[in-house]
C-alpha cells in the first residue's frame, strides 16, 4: 500500500566523526584464516589461491590485510603454515601493512610494464614455492561466480587473469584440478565475508560517518553557479580507501549515472546526483537545485509526488523490513508495490551486502529465501527507473544487523561507535518515523533524511 508523506523540518544529529579508522586486530585476521581453512577442508580443497587487484581487493584484503594498489597479487593458503602473499615489485614494502605473519614472495610477473624482471623467476616457479603441487585440488577465488549457461562448466570457470589460471592448472594437472571458490567468501548465503566482526563494523562505521557527513555538507552547499568540482570538494575525502568512484553530476550529465565531477556549473532547476563512499560505506543523495517545484521546468514539477514520494515509500519499507531471520525475497515483495506513479520499476536489487567492495552479493532477489543474519552490512540500493523522462531519485545508505550478543560487544568494545549508532537510530525512529527493528544499526548519519529541494535542505520527507 502506498505511503503518504509531507515536507517538514528535520536535520540529522550533529555527530563528532571518528578521527581515524579503527584497526582490524591481528586476532581477527588469524580467526579469518582459520575459518577459511575450515571451509577449504569442507570443500575438499588442498590449497586456495585468492586473487586481488586494485578493483577486486575485497577477498585478499579481508583474508590478509593487504589490498593491492598498483599490481595484481595472490594469497596462497594451505592447510598449515603462514599464508603466502605473492606481490610485484611495488608491493613488497607495502606487504608490511598486514598484521599477520605472511610469507611474502616477489613475483615480478605482477609488476608493471618495463619494470625490473631481472630475477627471471616465473609465475609457475613462485606458485610452486608457495606450495602448489601436481595432483592438488585447488580453489581459485576472484570476484565472480557463474550460473548454468554462462560457462561450459560453471564450477570450474574462473574470472582470474588467464596467465594465472594457466600457471596454476599447469602445476596441478589441468582444469579438472581447479574449482571456482569465490563463493566461499562472497556467496550471499554463508560467504565468509557476509558477516562482520565488531572491529570490522567499527572500521566501516568510520567510513560511513565520513561519507554521510560529506554528502550532508555537499547538499547544504548546493547553489546556482557552483561547479560540480566545488561541490565534490565538500564531500571531504580524508584519505579513506574508496570502494567506488565518487560522483557529482548535474543537469543533463545526470543521464551518465557514474560520471566523475566536471567543471559544469549548477543552474536553478537542475537535477543533481552526488555520492561518497569508502570501505563498507556508500551515501547518495539526489534532488533539484531549487527551493520548490516552481523552480523546475514545467515537465518536472510533479516530480515530488510522481517520483520521490513513492520512491521514499519503498525506501522506508526496505528499512522497516530488515530483521534477523527475514527472507530477502519477502523484503523485495514488500518494496516493489511501493514503486508506483512515475516509477516503472527498480533497476537493480533493492539492496545488497556491502564490504570492502561496494557490492559483494545480494540476498534481495525476487522469490529469494536467503535469510538475513547478524553481522551483515547491508546497503539500501533502490534505483528507480522512471516513466516519461522524469529524473529519478536516490538516497542510499547502509546499516548493520546485530543480535543481542553483537550489540553488547559493540557497546562494550566500541562505545563511541555504539553511541553514534544509537543517535542515528533515535533520529530515524523518533524524528523520521521509520520503525527500525532493534537489530538494525545505522552506519550513516543521514539514513532516511531526504530533502527534495536542495536549496532548502531544512525541509525533508516525513510521515503525513
Amino acid at each position: 500500500m502506498a505511503r503518504d508523506f509531507k515536507l517538514g523540518p528535520a536535520q540529522p544529529p550533529a555527530l563528532t566523526p571518528p578521527e581515524a579508522a579503527p584497526p582490524i586486530r591481528r586476532e581477527t585476521y588469524a580467526a579469518r584464516v582459520a575459518a577459511t581453512r575450515s571451509r577449504m577442508a569442507a570443500a575438499g580443497l588442498e590449497a586456495l589461491v585468492v586473487y586481488g587487484d586494485r578493483e577486486h581487493a575485497g577477498n585478499i584484503a579481508w583474508l590478509t590485510g593487504y589490498d593491492p594498489r598498483f599490481e595484481e597479487a595472490l594469497a596462497v593458503l594451505l592447510p598449515t603454515g603462514d599464508p603466502v602473499l605473492m606481490v610485484g615489485n611495488e608491493g613488497v614494502a607495502y606487504a608490511a601493512i598486514s598484521p599477520l605473519a605472511l610469507d611474502v614472495k616477489l613475483c615480478q610477473s605482477f609488476s608493471l610494464i618495463d619494470q625490473d624482471r631481472s630475477l627471471g623467476i616465473s609465475l609457475a616457479d613462485v606458485l610452486a614455492a608457495a606450495g602448489l603441487k601436481p595432483g592438488m585440488t585447488v580453489g581459485l577465488a576472484g570476484w565472480k561466480t557463474f550460473a548454468a549457461g554462462e560457462a561450459p562448466d560453471p564450477a570450474r570457470a574462473s574470472e582470474l587473469p588467464a596467465f594465472i589460471v594457466e600457471a596454476v592448472r599447469d602445476i596441478v594437472g589441468g582444469a579438472d584440478r581447479t574449482i571456482n571458490a569465490t563463493a566461499l567468501f562472497m556467496a550471499a548465503d554463508g560467504g565468509l565475508r557476509t558477516r562482520c566482526e565488531p572491529d570490522q563494523i567499527a572500521a566501516f562505521e568510520f567510513a560511513a560517518c565520513r561519507a554521510s557527513q560529506g554528502v550532508l555538507r555537499a547538499v547544504r552547499s548546493v547553489q546556482p553557479g557552483k561547479s560540480e568540482h566545488a561541490l565534490a570538494a565538500e564531500l571531504g575525502w580524508v584519505g579513506q580507501p574508496l570502494n567506488y568512484h565518487p560522483v557529482v553530476i548535474s543537469g543533463p550529465r545526470t543521464a551518465l549515472g557514474l560520471a566523475s565531477p566536471s567543471g559544469r556549473r549548477l543552474e536553478r532547476g537542475d537535477p543533481v546526483f552526488m555520492t561518497m563512499g569508502g570501505w563498507g560505506a556508500n551515501s547518495v543523495r539526489a534532488g533539484y537545485v531549487a527551493s520548490g517545484p516552481a523552480d523546475l521546468p514545467a515537465h518536472d514539477r510533479d516530480w515530488l509526488e510522481a517520483v520521490l514520494m513513492p520512491y521514499y515509500g519503498a525506501v522506508v519499507t526496505w528499512y522497516e523490513g530488515l530483521r534477523i531471520g527475514a527472507a530477502g525475497g519477502d523484503i523485495v515483495a514488500a518494496v516493489e508495490p511501493e514503486l508506483t506513479g512515475g516509477i516503472e520499476r527498480a533497476a537493480l536489487n533493492p539492496g545488497h551486502l556491502i564490504h570492502i567492495d561496494e557490492w559483494v552479493s545480494s540476498p534481495f532477489v525476487r522469490g529469494g529465501r536467503i535469510t538475513l543474519k547478524s553481522g551483515m552490512a547491508l546497503q539500501m540500493d533502490i534505483i528507480p527507473v522512471t516513466r516519461d523522462g522524469h529524473f529519478g531519485a536516490n538516497a542510499e545508505d547502509g546499516v548493520v544487523l546485530a543480535d543481542a550478543a553483537l550489540r553488547a560487544a559493540l557497546a562494550r568494545d566500541c562505545p563511541d561507535v555504539w553511541q553514534r549508532m544509537q543517535a542515528r537510530r533515535a533520529f530515524a525512529v523518533e524524528t523520521l518515523g521509520i520503525a527500525l527493528a532493534e537489530e538494525v544499526l545505522p552506519l550513516s548519519d543521514i539514513l532516511g533524511w531526504v530533502p527534495p529541494w536542495l536549496m532548502d535542505p531544512e525541509q525533508v520527507l516525513l510521515p503525513a
